[in-house]
């Protein structure tokens, strides 16, 4: 059986409702569909109304779900009438029906005068004085609703102009932020915000523009960007595949946009770390890692080769290649992969201006292959015509602290540095030669003392284990202002030799060259803030420059005595100071299997020789760019 017609409302005679049918009189039937106010819509015959209480005839239903029942107002209480006397109904005038279940509505009950049934429906009703309708309110009444029209036409204008200048607003935000970023604005927060993939792009770019430091004053300021973590988890898809790295090109070429042209000169940077062998299973590419991926090279790898770029004004650097090797490489395999990282950097407006590198046998042999020549029989090339720039020069250089390292340990190894004679009379020294033996004496005065002249120089910093080499930390220790000052105590206060200063010097010397060459901070760095520093800075670097070029290098060249019975050799040894040479005998069973002495054999014999110093470095190769005159190479 089909339940109540009304709007909203779900009750049928089988919940126990009574349903009534609606009325045949066209009139009356009229008003009840008015009544029931659904657009569109025809009573059927089998259309019922539901009801607690029994309708009367003349009954009309007005309170439905979709109509507001408002409470009829209690009329003022007046002194000269009993507060609950009642007005008489008036004629033609439509009354509250109070048996009808749906109730009623004071404001509906207008209904035609002409209508005989409503006429009669009015006769069986009353209703409060409050609640009459009298001619003398309709004006007000009509005044409140020509207010109220006019309110609400100010009203969608003021919509309209809301609506319209939002639009505008979110066409301009929408060209700095996405949806997503908009969305973790309204919402009160980024937490759990899922960041499309021109956000995390965007993202990328703030983060590679202003680097870690800007980014995070971005975040910390409430801008709505993703975190660091969040772009590491993105990033982590990109192919990161060993070689050339193609895609951070791609993001170098956008922070190269917001650099000074100064800033876009950069240094291209090459160094090995040691790896543990093993060969693993990647997820992520669904390739096996852990062998050798340098061309020309093939077995298990247990180094790592890093390529990076670094700026030389202004502080960046990004790794852009790298390469599993092994325990043995061919360094010439270097020459095309940093062609095509400079060519790579060259064509999104960055200048590699040097390459920079440890002094290793497979680093050499790239120098090499460059056409870079270091070496002490032969003059130095440090510089090529840049490949990319025809009118500047690409160099190549050793690493800073591995050269700092080298110095360390020749001096530790009892090398000697020969100072030239310039230098001496410049700085007023009393010798030539730079050795450990002070430094020793340093070690053995300061043993027993609590307060030590220089603290951090030990015993085990003179003899230094095979990892202790590799620490610049332990070099410091050696080659440090307190060592020198150290050493200068021990001339002036305990009356050591005044061969100690030139020890104390040339440690002072290096000292500084090392605190200008790594140092960025503009006092202590090459900086023109203040122009009397900078001159100083630039005469400290010409007298190291003028130290090691002019620093006495010994060559030696070996050549056989076809006079003499017995195996004798003249050793001619050069220097900065000039040409020396004496005949020295071998003893047959100590010669090389070449057919040379080795170079033990040829320590002892100078050591019997009393023209050739002690303690300089032997050389068996023959030296092609000495020449010995003949009166002395017959001595």
């Amino acid at each position: 059986m089909p339940g109540c017609c009304a709007f909203g409302c779900t009750n049928r005679h089988d919940k126990g409702f009574k349903m009534y049918r609606f009325p045949s009189d066209p009139n009356r039937r009229k008003i009840w569909e008015n009544k029931v106010s659904r657009v569109g819509w025809k009573p059927a015959s089998s259309s019922k109304l539901c009801e607690k209480m029994k309708l009367k005839n003349s009954a009309v239903p007005t309170i439905f779900c979709h109509r507001r029942t408002t409470k009829s107002r209690k009329s003022p209480k007046r002194h000269d009438q009993p507060t609950k006397e009642m007005c008489p109904p008036k004629q033609h005038e439509t009354s509250l029906l109070v048996d009808h279940s749906y109730a009623a509505d004071p404001q509906l009950q207008r209904l035609s005068s002409s209508c005989e049934d409503t006429a009669s429906e009015a006769e069986d009703t009353t209703a409060p004085c409050g609640s009459c309708r009298t001619p003398k309110r309709q004006p007000k009444m009509r005044d409140r609703i020509k207010g109220l029209k006019a309110e609400l036409r100010q009203t969608r204008k003021k919509y309209k102009a809301i609506v319209k200048a939002k639009v505008k607003q979110e066409a301009k935000i929408s060209r700095i932020f996405g949806k997503d970023q908009l969305q973790s604005l309204s919402g009160g927060g980024m937490r759990g915000c899922k960041w499309t993939s021109s956000t995390v792009k965007k993202a990328l770019q703030l983060r590679f523009g202003c680097g870690a430091s800007g980014y995070k004053l971005l975040f910390e300021q409430n801008f709505p960007l993703p975190t660091e973590r969040t772009l590491q988890r993105r990033m982590e898809n990109v192919p990161f595949e060993p070689g050339v790295l193609a895609q951070v090109f791609d993001f170098l070429q956008i922070k190269g946009k917001g650099m000074q042209e100064e800033e876009r000169t950069c240094c291209l940077t090459l160094d090995e770390m040691s790896l543990t062998s093993k060969v693993e299973f990647d997820l992520g590419s669904g390739d096996l890692l852990g062998n050798i991926t340098l061309p020309e090279h093939s077995g298990n790898a247990d180094h790592a080769l890093v390529f990076m770029l670094g700026g030389i004004t202004s502080r960046w650097k990004q790794t852009v290649a790298y390469h599993f090797t092994g325990s043995s490489t061919d360094g010439t395999v270097f020459h095309d992969i940093v062609l095509d990282i400079i060519q790579r950097a060259y064509n999104i407006g960055l200048h590699v201006a040097a390459v920079t590198s440890d002094m290793g046998s497979a680093n050499r042999a790239m120098w090499r292959s460059f056409g870079v020549v270091c070496s002490k029989h032969c003059k130095t090339v440090s510089r090529i015509p840049h490949p990319q720039a025809s009118d500047k020069w690409l160099y190549f250089l050793a690493d800073v602290p591995h050269v700092f390292k080298n110095i360390k340990a020749s001096l530790v190894n009892g090398q000697t540095f020969t100072l030239p004679d310039s230098l001496v009379r410049e700085h007023g020294l009393k010798s030539h030669d730079v050795n450990i033996e002070p430094l020793k004496d340093l070690v053995d005065y300061q043993d027993d003392l609590d307060l030590k002249l220089a603290p951090k120089l030990t015993k085990a910093a003179l003899t230094p284990t095979h990892f202790d080499k590799m620490k610049v930390g332990n070099a410091i220790r050696v080659l440090s202002h307190d060592v020198s000052s150290a050493l200068r105590y021990l001339v002036e206060r305990e009356k050591r030799d005044e061969s100690y200063l030139t020890t104390a010097w040339f440690i002072e010397l290096i000292g500084k060259w090392l605190e200008l060459v790594t140092s960025r901070h503009p006092v202590l760095a090459l900086s023109r803030l203040n122009e009397e520093k900078y001159k100083e800075a630039v005469t400290c670097l010409r007298t190291v420059i003028c130290q090691f070029k002019l620093c006495q290098h010994w060559t030696w060249r070996l050549e056989t005595n076809p006079d003499r019975g017995c195996p004798v050799y003249n050793i001619c040894a050069r220097n900065s100071r000039g040409v020396t040479g004496c005949w020295v005998q071998i003893p047959a069973d100590t010669q090389a299997d070449a057919g040379l002495p080795g170079k033990s054999v040829l320590r002892r014999a100078l050591e019997e020789t009393s023209n050739i110093s002690n303690g300089v470095q032997v050389c068996t190769q023959t030296d092609q760019h000495c020449t010995v005159p003949q009166s002395q190479a017959n001595r």
